[in-house]
């Protein structure tokens, strides 16, 4: 279980590095300044603050809803959100202001519920390293680093949501 497991923190932490650390490549492209996109990490960050509590408490109540359950929804969303910005092919800065604000709620809320995979997990009996799998969670994130930045560099900040929609992909 732990290479699962493993598998998942990777491609989590490449998405969210693509949300939070790359969205900037794209917004400026969009036209963007950079206190604007301050503004729209920082509200997307505060919001989560207050939204992820809540769909915990949520989660917590509700017996029927699993911590994969609300995973498989908010990556489902981001997807949603990637697609969109490709589909649109014109780079709106508000619609991709809210969009790429969008993703970065998302990978902000889903973070504590991807790490509550593993205690899931673990008390169901399953033996899980998780030391292991975050490490190679790290190790997505580092990738995502190179692999963005170096795509970015060929092809624009346009490749940015297309990283989002195939790493929401990948995740479900």
């Amino acid at each position: 279980m732990t290479v699962y497991y493993s598998i998942i923190q990777f491609i989590f932490w490449f998405a969210y590095g693509t949300a939070v650390n790359f969205s900037s490549v794209y917004l400026l492209e969009c036209g963007l300044s950079n206190t604007a996109i301050g503004i729209i990490s920082s509200a997307a960050c505060a919001l989560s603050v207050v939204l992820q509590p809540l769909l915990a408490s949520y989660a917590d109540r509700e017996k029927t809803v699993s911590i994969k359950t609300i995973l498989l929804f908010l990556f489902t969303l981001s997807g949603i959100s990637g697609l969109i910005l490709i589909l649109s092919g014109e780079k709106n800065a508000s619609v991709s202001a809210l969009l790429i604000g969008g993703a970065i709620l998302i990978v902000q809320i889903a973070l504590p519920f991807a790490n509550a995979l593993a205690t899931e997990m673990i008390n169901a009996g399953k033996n899980i390293n998780f030391s292991v799998a975050r490490g190679i969670g790290s190790l997505g994130y580092a990738v995502m680093s190179l692999s963005n930045g170096k795509l970015s560099a060929l092809y624009g900040g346009g490749i940015i949501p297309v990283m989002i929609l195939v790493m929401a992909v990948l995740e479900l």
